[in-house]
C-alpha cells in the first residue's frame, strides 16, 4: 500500500525547491497532508505533483485555502492548476454557485453563511449494522453510508474536491483506504475478485436514476498500486458469483466492515479554508453526525469525471477509471467527454444523478 514516504520522488523535489510546504502523512495507511500557507493556486507546484499525490495516497488535505472561500473563479482556476478541469455540475435540486454550476453548495439548515445550501440529513456511519437486514432491504444500515461517488455512470466520479466555506462547530468525514484494504485481503475472496466485474445500480433512494448501471473492474489497477472499487448499496452483481447476488452481497459487506474498522479510518474535522481532494478509486468516505442545529456547515463541492480504460492486469484484460484527459487527450478532456456525450444523452444523467438524495452519499 502507499504509505508516506520521504523517498517520493515528488516530495524529494519540493524539498530540493526549498518550497514552503510541509508534506506530512494524515493516516498510518494512507492520505496526505499539504501545509501551505498561501492560495494553492499560488503555489509553484511541479507540474502533475497533486494528481499525484491524491492518486498515490488516495486523499490529499490541503488547510488555510480560505482565500478561495470568496472567489468561485480562483477556486475553480486553483483545481483546473493542480489537477484537472471541472464537470459542470448542473442540477435544479442542488444548489450552486451563482455563475459557477460546477460548484456545488452543501450546507447545514437554516445556514446564515449559504441559506439556500442544499441541506441532505445523515446518519452516523460508524453504527453498528446487521447483514441480514441490508440483504433483506427491510431496515436502512447506517455502514452503506461509506461510498464512492455515482459508481452505477459509465463515466463515473474519478476525484472529489470539497472546501470547507463554513465551519462554525465541530463535525467531521471519514475516510477509509481501498487500497490498504486490497493489500490486507487474502485467500480465496481476493483471487475471486482479482479479475472480476462488479455491476453498478443507483440504490433504491435514487428514483430518478432507476433503469442506468454500469459495469467496472472490481480491482482497479492504478499507477500505484491495486485497490478494491466497491460501494455497499449500489453493488447489484459481481460476475465472479453467478447467480449469486445474496453471496456476493456478502463480500461486498465484509471488504466494507474490514475497510472501515476504526484503526483503519481518518476522520478529518472540518476547519472553514480545508480543501479535501479524494480518489473514489482509492477510497471510501462518509460523513458522521454533528450538531446541525448549532453547527453552521458549508461546503463547496466540485467532481472530476472519469472514464474506463482497457489495461492488462497479470495477463488478463481489465478495465480501470481515469481522467478523461490522462491518456493524451486535451486540457478540455472532461467538459469535452461531457459534450460528447450530450449526443446520446448521458450528460442528462450526469445533471440528474444526485437529485432526491436522502440521508446517503454526502460528504
Amino acid at each position: 500500500m502507499s504509505r508516506f514516504s520521504k523517498d517520493d520522488e515528488f516530495v524529494t523535489d519540493l524539498e530540493l525547491a526549498s518550497l514552503d510546504i510541509t508534506v506530512r502523512p494524515a493516516h498510518d495507511q494512507f492520505g496526505i497532508i499539504l501545509d501551505i500557507d498561501y492560495p494553492i493556486r499560488s503555489a509553484p507546484l511541479p507540474k502533475g505533483w497533486v494528481r499525484h499525490l491524491v492518486e498515490r495516497y488516495g486523499l490529499v488535505v490541503i488547510p488555510r485555502q480560505n482565500r478561495l472561500i470568496d472567489d468561485p473563479s480562483l477556486f475553480i482556476a486553483s483545481i483546473r492548476h493542480v489537477l484537472a478541469d471541472v464537470t459542470s455540475s448542473a442540477n435544479e435540486d442542488l444548489a450552486t454557485i451563482e455563475g459557477h454550476p460546477q460548484v456545488q453548495v452543501l450546507g447545514s439548515p437554516n445556514s446564515a453563511f449559504a441559506p439556500n445550501a442544499t441541506f441532505i440529513p445523515a446518519r452516523a456511519a460508524e453504527t453498528s449494522d446487521s447483514l441480514s437486514n441490508w440483504l433483506d432491504d427491510s431496515i436502512p444500515c447506517a455502514v452503506t453510508d461509506w461510498h464512492v461517488d455515482e459508481p452505477w455512470e459509465n463515466s463515473p466520479v474519478k476525484f472529489t474536491l470539497v472546501l470547507s466555506a463554513r465551519s462554525s462547530g465541530p463535525n467531521s468525514t471519514l475516510f477509509a483506504s481501498t487500497a490498504a484494504l486490497y493489500e490486507r485481503t487474502n485467500g480465496k475472496i481476493k483471487e475471486k475478485l482479482e479479475h472480476s466485474t462488479t455491476t453498478f445500480a443507483p440504490p433504491p433512494w435514487l428514483p430518478s436514476e432507476e433503469g442506468f448501471e454500469a459495469s467496472h473492474s472490481t480491482v482497479q489497477c492504478g499507477p500505484h498500486g491495486k485497490s478494491y472499487y466497491i460501494c455497499m448499496d449500489s453493488t447489484r452483481c459481481i460476475d465472479a458469483f453467478p447467480n449469486n447476488d445474496r453471496e456476493a452481497k456478502e463480500v461486498i459487506w465484509n471488504l466494507t466492515k474490514s475497510c472501515t474498522n476504526p484503526e483503519n479510518v481518518y476522520r478529518h474535522q472540518w476547519s472553514e479554508g480545508d480543501l479535501l481532494i479524494w480518489d473514489n478509486t482509492r477510497t471510501l468516505h462518509a460523513r458522521s453526525e454533528y450538531d446541525e442545529s448549532n453547527v453552521d456547515r458549508v461546503l463547496y463541492r466540485m467532481r472530476v469525471f472519469g472514464k474506463k480504460e482497457e489495461v492488462l492486469a497479470d495477463g488478463e484484460r481489465a478495465t480501470r477509471i481515469v481522467c478523461c484527459d490522462e491518456s493524451g487527450d486535451d486540457a478540455d478532456g472532461v467538459l469535452a467527454e461531457e459534450k460528447k456525450a450530450d449526443t446520446d444523452g448521458k450528460v442528462d444523467r450526469m445533471k440528474m444523478m444526485t437529485r432526491q438524495r436522502s440521508s446517503k452519499h454526502i460528504q
